[in-house]
């Protein structure tokens, strides 16, 4: 990609963090998504250097490359994060110093059996992973049905996306009770079923992209 010539590449994997890094890290957790944060960790500086070391050349590539980083996770999201991260939702960013702000690449790959993201560039510069909320519900629902009182203690979310709410309505439409998840572990067992009289019901979940609906069945 960098044709005939003696190029070679030099990757820092503890870069300083320049002041263009503190404010583009400073402008994302400013961002109402506070799922949208760097990873620890996975700050990668990337150089090409052409002849002598104090030549850093600009020239474009004549193809493709693609960037690899390496991620680390801990209870199934990514370590260290804080509400916690899921890694599906990782993406490669890189930083545009004109603006001091990390910009998305399109297409990053993630492979959550080696715990990497991969993406394609045209340029290198400074790389970071950053994850996003997640807003599927695609495998959102509520367990046990039916409720049993004496066998069951509590009816559990699960599947849930990092932020939802959850509205819970009797079978006439009427709404019992509103819940509201938002620490990002998908899992929410906070429905006060003793509140709740026997019967059928209907829960309704939603976030900013997708909703789901279900039944819930209370035996007392």
């Amino acid at each position: 990609p960098f044709g005939n010539d003696n190029y070679y590449v030099v990757i820092n994997t503890s870069p300083a963090l320049s002041a263009r890094i503190i404010t583009a890290n400073s402008k994302a957790n400013n961002s109402t998504d506070e799922f949208f944060r760097p990873i620890g960790n996975t700050l990668r500086e990337v150089d090409i250097y052409k002849g002598s070391p104090l030549a850093v050349s600009n020239e474009s590539f004549s193809s493709e490359v693609e960037i690899t980083i390496p991620y680390q996770t801990e209870g199934g999201y990514v370590k260290g994060t804080s509400p916690p991260v899921r890694e599906e939702t990782l993406a490669v960013y890189w930083l545009n110093e004109d603006d001091s702000i990390w910009v998305r690449i399109p297409g990053s790959e993630v492979n959550t059996t080696l715990k990497t993201v991969t993406a394609g560039v045209n340029h290198f510069s400074v790389f970071t992973l950053m994850g996003i909320s997640d807003t599927d519900l695609s495998g959102a629902y509520a367990y046990p049905v039916p409720f049993r009182a004496g066998l069951h203690t509590s009816i559990k979310f699960k599947g849930l996306s990092s932020q939802a709410t959850i509205r819970v309505y009797t079978i006439t439409g009427e709404l019992v009770q509103t819940i509201v998840e938002d620490d990002g572990d998908g899992f929410n067992d906070t429905l006060d079923v003793n509140s709740l009289a026997s019967g059928v019901y209907t829960y309704y979940i939603y976030n900013d992209e997708e909703n789901k609906t279900g039944q819930l069945v209370i035996i007392k």
